[in-house]
């Protein structure tokens, strides 16, 4: 590996990189690394390349601005040879992941601006840059957003993203199935923003109670404008108001029955049928004649 050594580059020579991943720089640490710097200098060299006559920033870049406020002359530096646009979006990123302070909604925004600077689809960047399956998946459905910006202020938890994602497509497939109608662009926004102010104003703090929305939803449609309009509505309202108790009894049927095949299949497999005490295999036998019973009302 080739070694950089150190040196002084004149702080009018050094440009940023507008494509660099990074967009938000918080104010307060900012104060912080200013006021560190005026006591102690600049500890860490900043990382650059050349760049036509001067020198573009690969890494260092709150470094280069809290210099600039100072009035600095000139900054320590390693200097590197020009990379490819491709290659220096992609070693930026990875120096960005090292930064503790670089936060998951960041590192989403970076994705989705790398994928435009690319001109490649959001899924072969999360490749090129090896993020994880359930990581590129959260990083797909903020990009997917319609209202970023709201989720970018609310600073919420990328696993939010994809809970919007996934209710939205349940009520676009609910619309179509149940009503014959298609959800317009301005009905996903009103949907993304109305979970957003609730998700940050604590209205909505658990995932799971998606689930009773779409049972108060299939049983009563209107109940959906009334969430998004009553901004102090909670799912579980909504739910009572519904009346959907039966619609989230059959849901946790159509789960067990799911989860019971499973089981069944693993056991059956494994050869383990001596695992049940005799108890166990009378309380199935009853399970079995109850089911029965409810299959024939079914009828």
């Amino acid at each position: 590996m080739k070694e950089y050594k150190v040196e002084m580059v004149p702080l009018n020579k050094i440009v940023p990189d507008e494509n660099q991943p990074r967009k938000l720089f918080a104010v307060d640490k900012m104060a912080s690394l200013i006021k560190s710097i005026k006591e102690h200098g600049i500890q860490t060299p900043v990382t650059l390349e050349k760049f036509q006559d001067k020198y573009l920033i690969v890494d260092g870049e709150r470094r280069f601005r809290a210099a600039t406020e100072l009035k600095l002359k000139e900054v320590p530096a390693v200097v590197q040879e020009p990379s490819t646009g491709t290659e220096r979006l992609v070693k930026q990123f990875h120096i960005q992941e090292q930064h503790e302070s670089w936060s998951p909604l960041e590192k989403a925004i970076a994705i989705n601006e790398l994928s435009k600077t690319l001109k490649l689809p959001l899924r072969e960047v999360c490749d090129l840059l090896g993020t994880k399956k359930g990581t590129t998946e959260a990083f797909i459905a903020f990009a997917n957003l319609l209202a970023k910006q709201e989720f970018t202020r609310a600073e919420l938890s990328l696993d939010w993203a994809k809970s919007i994602r996934n209710f939205k497509t349940w009520i676009r497939q609910f619309k179509f199935r149940e009503l014959g109608q298609n959800i317009t662009k301005e009905e996903e926004r009103d949907i993304e923003k109305a979970f957003i102010n609730k998700i940050k104003s604590g209205v909505i703090s658990n995932r799971t109670e998606m689930a009773l929305l779409r049972d108060s939803i299939s049983k009563n449609p209107k109940s959906l404008q009334k969430f998004i309009d009553d901004k102090e509505m909670t799912i579980h309202a909504v739910f009572i108001e519904s009346d959907a108790k039966a619609l989230q009894a059959k849901r946790r049927i159509e789960l067990a029955m799911v989860n019971m095949s499973f089981s069944i299949n693993y056991i059956s497999e494994k050869g383990q049928f001596k695992l049940f005490t005799e108890a166990e295999k009378a309380n199935l036998e009853s399970y079995k004649n109850k089911l029965v019973q409810f299959i024939n009302k079914l009828h």
